[in-house]
């Protein structure tokens, strides 16, 4: 599940000779729609962090850990703090400003290097909160570089018994 129906597509030509596999088009409302312990393999990779608060990152952790298999595998990544000069999202607030007074999207974006995209972090501690409270655990740990030098990530592994 993607909300980018241009990702579900990508995914879609990808595993074109993956008959088990189903890419679907989704965001929350979709998610809680998806049957409780049914999935082998979910991946959640520069995802979570997209969500607009810690508290929506926490509850599709959980929803993620919920719909996966007794024996499956959950994999996923989220920044664990965001530094002072991240948490301001300058960059994000300079894009909504100048959007606002119609600066075309493609000058923001490819001349002023703005983007709209939010950043959220989530603490080790509360990952690990939202799992255990969905029934998964927590089988590995590692920092993750997936989002680049400055916003510290970390990748998870979860499981359920």
């Amino acid at each position: 599940m993607d909300i980018s129906p241009v990702m579900v597509e990508r995914a879609q030509r990808i595993a074109v000779s993956t008959p088990n596999c189903r890419f679907v088009v989704g965001a929350g409302r979709e998610l809680r729609a998806l049957p409780a312990e049914h999935f082998d393999f979910v991946l959640a990779l520069l995802v979570l962090q997209h969500l607009p608060s810690p508290a929506d990152v926490e509850r599709h952790v959980a929803e993620l850990t919920r719909r996966l298999a007794r024996g499956g595998a959950l994999v996923l990544q989220v920044p664990s703090r965001l530094p002072l000069r991240r948490r301001i999202q300058s960059r994000r607030r300079a894009y909504a400003l100048l959007r606002r007074l119609d600066v075309p999207a493609s000058l923001l974006l490819a001349e002023l290097r703005l983007d709209p995209i939010r950043t959220t972090a989530l603490s080790e501690t509360r990952v690990r909160a939202a799992v255990e409270a969905a029934g998964g655990t927590i089988a590995a740990v590692r920092d993750d570089d997936a989002t680049g030098p400055y916003v510290p990530s970390r990748r998870y592994l979860v499981t359920r018994a």
